[in-house]
């Protein structure tokens, strides 16, 4: 009979426990939230299938892409754009060292060095002469401006200059001069002789025109002190003295002028070379 107490009151017990805890679970739940659709699984796409080479072949090697920063790739460059060279002035078909003097267009730049000894004519007459000396010099820019064909193959070509010209002796390769095919030079007025004639092989030579006291002319044809190079010179006495040469080459034509006048109150040295 206790036992059968103890079985109830345990069971009693037990219900009790179990409709609280029901009941505690029945106030304190919530009304569960609808489940949220999974999202789809990413699709991987399939690598593609290997080749496999048939057999006795060497499968090819696999190059990689070279990396964007590579410094082994070279960039494209593209190549600059092309301009066009000035046109280069024709041959002037003549033969001999001064063939450059006849071809329109030929430009040649000088450099001129001019040295003046003077005399200080302010002086007081008992003293010793006393000579001022000056130094100065530029450039000077020679083109052929025109070539005219003239009759029995005679051409006549105009040189003009600009630029330092302050020489004092008006020495410079501007002005006229002639060619036959043979030889060139400067037509002189009246009844002058021409000057500077210089053949198409010039060979040493020299000559002179007119002897005296007063008056003496010496021209001579020389090989110049540039390798291929050929010398005109005339040196004259007429009063005054002084000497003119003027030296050719194949390329450049007229090249070197030296000029010494002198006189009783002033020595004028002109060296004008082709740079």
């Amino acid at each position: 009979m206790r036992l059968l107490r103890s079985s109830t009151r345990l069971s009693l017990v037990s219900l009790a426990s179990a409709s609280i805890a029901l009941g505690v679970s029945a106030c304190g739940s919530k009304t569960p939230e609808p489940a949220k659709p999974s999202a789809p699984a990413p699709v991987v796409a399939e690598a593609p299938a290997t080749k496999t080479a048939p057999a006795g072949e060497t499968p090819p090697a696999v190059v990689a892409a070279p990396a964007v920063n590579d410094p082994a790739v070279v960039p494209t460059v593209e190549p600059p754009a092309v301009v066009d060279a000035p046109p280069v002035a024709a041959d002037s078909g003549l033969p001999g060292l001064w063939a450059p003097l006849f071809v329109v267009g030929h430009e040649s730049t000088w450099e001129v060095k001019v040295h003046l000894k003077t005399l200080d004519i302010d002086r007081d007459p008992s003293e010793p002469s006393v000579y001022k000396e000056e130094d100065k010099g530029g450039d000077l820019t020679c083109r052929v401006a025109s070539v005219e064909q003239l009759e029995n193959k005679f051409q006549k070509s105009t040189v003009t200059c600009e630029g330092f010209d302050d020489t004092g002796t008006g020495d410079s390769p501007a002005g006229i001069w002639m060619t036959d095919g043979t030889r060139v030079w400067i037509p002189s007025e009246g009844d002058l002789p021409d000057q500077l004639t210089l053949p198409a092989e010039p060979a040493p030579k020299k000559w002179q025109l007119g002897e005296g006291e007063e008056v003496e002319i010496v021209y001579e044809i020389k090989a110049g002190e540039d390798a291929g190079a050929w010398c005109f010179s005339a040196g004259y006495q007429m009063g005054d003295g002084g000497v003119s040469e003027v030296c050719f080459s194949k390329d450049k034509g007229p090249y070197l002028y030296k000029i010494l006048t002198g006189s009783a109150v002033q020595d004028i040295t002109v060296t004008m070379r082709v740079k």
